[in-house]
Parts: C-alpha cells; sequence; structure tokens
C-alpha cells in the first residue's frame, strides 16, 4: 500500500528493476512485471487526454513488442472480462 516502496511487487519498485536488468526507457512505467519475461508497462510517451497505452516490453529484445490496450482502463477491462469467465 506504498507506492513509495523500491522493491519488486510495486510499481516504483519494478519499474527501477526492468529498467537496471533490461533498460527499459524512461517513459515506460511496468504495470506488471513476472519471472524475467513478462513486462507490461504504461507508454507515457503517447500520453492522451490523461491515458497511456499499456505496451509489452520484450526484455530479451529491449524493445517495445506490441501495444496491448489504448489506455489503462482498457486494459483492466479487458483483463477483467478475461478472468470473470
Amino acid at each position: 500500500n506504498d507506492a513509495t516502496l523500491k522493491n519488486g511487487g510495486t510499481v516504483l519498485g519494478d519499474t527501477l528493476i526492468c529498467r537496471e536488468r533490461f533498460e527499459i526507457p524512461r517513459n515506460l512505467v511496468v504495470i506488471y512485471y513476472h519471472d524475467d519475461e513478462v513486462c507490461w508497462c504504461l507508454n507515457l510517451s503517447e500520453w492522451n487526454n490523461g491515458e497511456a497505452p499499456v505496451v509489452a516490453y520484450d526484455v530479451f529484445g529491449r524493445k517495445v513488442d506490441r501495444k496491448i490496450a489504448e489506455s489503462f482502463d482498457e486494459f483492466m477491462r479487458q483483463h477483467l472480462m478475461l478472468y470473470s469467465k
């Protein structure tokens, strides 16, 4: 419940870990990170009307792989629909 914690499992902590390990650009903020393989981020360089798209960052290729959703809201709706079935 503390966004300032720098350990894994927090947005700040996971972002700092991924910047160090995988050189993610400063415009990406990690919202989901799992097992040194999956890294989903908000792309702040495409911030528009208070929303940023959610992208997948390829930790092996060290680049944005694909856009997952146009906004965090859309991402959460998709995620909740997937797991509510």
